[in-house]
Order: structure tokens, then sequence, then C-alpha cells
């Protein structure tokens, strides 16, 4: 986590920043191979496919806590017509993120965490649950990023 303030992914030049860090910070790169991955095998088999990437401002592979959330929310979605930022951030530009940001600092869980969503693609508007498929196939998903996270030692579930 880089960021001094809260929501700093609505600021365009953060957001551009960020998403040039994607595909070139170490800790993030496996980690942004294995989501591309998992689009495409959503997509083979007609499945909703759209999923934001990991923060490369946390500590992708090196995470030792792992923040599990319930699902995508509207800001993680570059696509809708309010743009969000494309990615599961505490960073980003909405109310939950902020609590969650906030919440990291009151904590200490600044370093050394990554946020993920035990669904890890978009299912819709906020108001939209995840059925059971949804919860087990997202717990299948969870189970092969886990073995990405050699240093993992904690799960804080959340949400």
């Amino acid at each position: 986590m880089i960021s001094t303030a809260p929501r700093s992914l609505g600021v365009a030049s953060v957001l551009k920043a960020r998403h040039a860090m994607a595909r070139s910070v170490p800790t993030a790169v496996p980690l942004m191979s294995w989501i591309d991955d998992l689009k495409v095998s959503r997509t083979e088999r007609s499945r909703p496919a759209e999923r934001p990437f990991i923060d490369p401002a946390d500590s992708g592979t090196n995470a030792r806590v792992l923040l599990l959330l319930e699902a995508p929310g509207p800001m993680t979605n570059a696509q809708n017509a309010r743009a969000g930022s494309g990615f599961i951030s505490s960073d980003n530009n909405d109310v939950t993120a902020e609590n969650l940001w906030l919440a990291r600092q009151s904590s200490g869980l600044v370093d050394g965490v990554l946020i993920w969503n035990i669904v890890p693609w978009y299912l819709g508007p906020a108001s939209k649950k995840p059925k059971v498929a949804d919860l087990q196939e997202g717990a299948n998903h969870l189970r092969e990023l886990i073995a990405l996270l050699p240093e993992l030692h904690t799960v804080v579930t959340l949400g």
C-alpha cells in the first residue's frame, strides 16, 4: 500500500501509474498471469469473466496476510458507466474502499497484505449477492491463489 490518503485511485494520474505497475512489479506479475488465465477459463465456459486485478501496490506474492472480501464491487469494474479502477484495492474511489483503507491504517495492516475476493469475478450491482455455486467455484480458485503465496500465514475474512 503506497497511498497516503484514501480514494487515491480516483485521481487519473495515480490510476494510470498503478496500471503501469500492474505488469511490471515482480510480486504482481505471477498473480496477474493467474488472473488472466482465470478470465480465459471462465470465458471458454461462457461464464461471466469480468474480473478486477490485484493491486500491484499491495504485497502480491510476498503477502503474509490475505484480506478476503466477498465479491468485487462496482468501483473495481473499469467497464461500468461510472468506470472503476480495474483493481481490488483499498485505494478505490468509494466508501467501502475508504473504510478498508482507514481500517488498515488503524490496525497496522499496511505492509505484507493482499486483498482478494472469494468470488473474484464481477457479479453486477452491489445488491447482487453470490450464489452457492459462485462461492464453491471461488473457493477452488482461492486454493490456487493461496498456492501462489508462499509467505501467507493469516487470512482475514471481511464482508
